[in-house]
Parts: structure tokens; C-alpha cells; sequence
């Protein structure tokens, strides 16, 4: 592998393995010599302060609160926010960036929750020059499975509607950026075998 700064985030459902390859992908390209940094999704400010105001004037969520589509639009400057400054700085290091999640999450989650056409196609126009990594690891899992793991995980269960709903949105992000789309159903030696031999593919 050569040793060169790469961004690479893994998009999908809950439930479909994320957080747990990110984990192990850091570790491997750390073995390879490779300076990486690992992002988490952060704790947000718009989300924050939205979550507090929202409470304390007697709203039960933020969508209640701001509405969807207004919280999807603060989310995308919040978004670039976050990017200058949790990855641009290890860019101009040379630093490789991992990240269990991308800003195409965040489009497919508010079109799950009700967030209007007009306003999401706004909000990608927002984020997607900036945001965006140069590569996406697509966990394709089928809803049932990660809906199961979610379960047995004991998390908050998101409803299976709400994933049908967010799994059909990549679907449709997919036809308009790149993607490597990885069969997340399987175990996870499984697909973390076949996340390396993708990047060994892209020449990553």
C-alpha cells in the first residue's frame, strides 16, 4: 500500500456495520505506516442548542421544534462547519481521515424523517462540494438484518420503515456518486475482508 493521505467514510443503515469496520480499517492502515485520524460523528452545535431550546419551550424533538427541513439546512452549514474543522486540519498534514459516517447520511436520515424534496436537493447543493470524502464504503445490509442487530445490541430501535426509507435514499445517492458497495449482511471477518480488498482494488 502506498503511503499516501486518503479520506474514506462507510455510509448505510444502523445496524449495518459502520463504526465496527472504520475500527478495524484504522487499525490496519496504522499497520501499514499511515497517518491516521479516526471522526467520529461529533457532537453538534446546531443539534445541541436546538435539543436545549427545543426542551425548554416544551417541544418533544427538534424536527418538532425547527421542522425538518429547517433543521436539515442549519445541519448543512454545521456540516462544513465541522468539516474545516475536524478534517481539513489533518489534510493539510498529510493525515488520512476514517469516518464511520458521511454528510450523505445526514441527507438520507431527513429524507427517513419527512424532509422535503426541494429542501434536501438544497442541502446536498450545501454540503456535497465540500463534505464529501474521496471514497464511500456503501455497507448494503439488508433491513432486516440491521434492524436484528440494533436489537440485540439494545439501542434505540429506529423503526423498519425509517430504514427502508433511508437505505432507498442512498440507493438513490449511489447513482450520482461513487460508491464501493460492500455486502454488509455477511459476518464481520467477512466484510472487513472484502473492505481491504476494495481499497487494494482502488489502489488505495
Amino acid at each position: 500500500m502506498r503511503k499516501k493521505r486518503i479520506n474514506i467514510s462507510f455510509t448505510g443503515i444502523d445496524g449495518s456495520g459502520k463504526t465496527t469496520q472504520a475500527n478495524f480499517l484504522v487499525s490496519w492502515l496504522r499497520d501499514k505506516g499511515l497517518n491516521v485520524i479516526q471522526i467520529e460523528s461529533p457532537r453538534n452545535l446546531v443539534s445541541e442548542i436546538s435539543y436545549a431550546v427545543a426542551k425548554n419551550n416544551g417541544y418533544k424533538s427538534i424536527s418538532e421544534f425547527l421542522g425538518e427541513d429547517n433543521y436539515m439546512i442549519a445541519m448543512s452549514f454545521e456540516l462544513i462547519r465541522q468539516n474545516f474543522i475536524n478534517v481539513r486540519p489533518y489534510n493539510e498534514i498529510n493525515a488520512s481521515i476514517i469516518s464511520s459516517r458521511t454528510c450523505l447520511d445526514w441527507l438520507a436520515g431527513s429524507y427517513a424523517r419527512g424532509c422535503s424534496k426541494k429542501t434536501l436537493e438544497l442541502a446536498e447543493t450545501i454540503i456535497s462540494d465540500i463534505c464529501l470524502p474521496s471514497t464511500i464504503i456503501w455497507l448494503k445490509t439488508d433491513v432486516d438484518i440491521a434492524f436484528k442487530r440494533i436489537k440485540e445490541r439494545g439501542y434505540d430501535l429506529n423503526s423498519i420503515e425509517y430504514l427502508e426509507k433511508f437505505d432507498n435514499y442512498l440507493e438513490k445517492l449511489s447513482k450520482k456518486y461513487s460508491f464501493t458497495i460492500i455486502n454488509g449482511n455477511e459476518s464481520i471477518p467477512q466484510v472487513y475482508k472484502k473492505v481491504i480488498n476494495s481499497l487494494t482494488l482502488l489502489k488505495l
